[in-house]
């Protein structure tokens, strides 16, 4: 699907008085950085370019002992 093609659903400009304004749109699960593909969301993980980014989460849960 092309940026073209897909319904924004939120844009935020950003500018700290810089030159340039950077704006980034968030479209269903991607995000996209001044009309670039920078990554796509999935539930707790992303990927951005060709790598995939997880989250590791440990709960600690209650260690019992017997003697």
């Amino acid at each position: 699907m092309s940026l073209q093609a897909a319904t924004v659903m939120a844009t935020a400009p950003f500018n700290a008085q810089a030159a340039e304004v950077k704006t980034t749109d968030y479209t269903g699960n991607k995000v996209y950085e001044n009309n670039t593909l920078k990554r796509i969301l999935i539930d707790g993980e992303y990927i951005k370019g060709m790598t995939y980014y997880f989250y590791l989460f440990y709960v600690m849960q209650e260690i019992r002992t017997y003697s």
